[in-house]
């Protein structure tokens, strides 16, 4: 009975390193990335848009610089002792 119980552990933990996940390999810049969005104003009508994934980090990287520079110049602008 304890060979038993034995062999099976063994079994169980070999099948467990067996199938430990691969680590995950960096994403290729150039694979192509297509979303679907909504257009303003309507729920049905869907706009599809494909690029690469360093083109859609560019834009991301370009949208949150722009939001900074929205932000910094209303703070600049806000009067003193206010």
């Amino acid at each position: 009975m304890r060979t038993l119980f034995a062999l099976t552990l063994v079994g169980v933990a070999s099948a467990a390193v067996a199938q430990q996940p691969q680590p995950p390999s960096a994403p290729k810049p150039d694979k192509m990335i297509c979303k679907r969005s909504a257009e303003i104003g309507s729920m049905i009508p869907t706009r599809k848009e494909c690029h690469t994934r360093s083109e859609w980090n560019a834009m991301a990287q370009s949208a949150r610089i722009a939001g900074q520079e929205m932000m910094d110049r209303r703070v600049s602008s806000t009067p003193q002792g206010q």
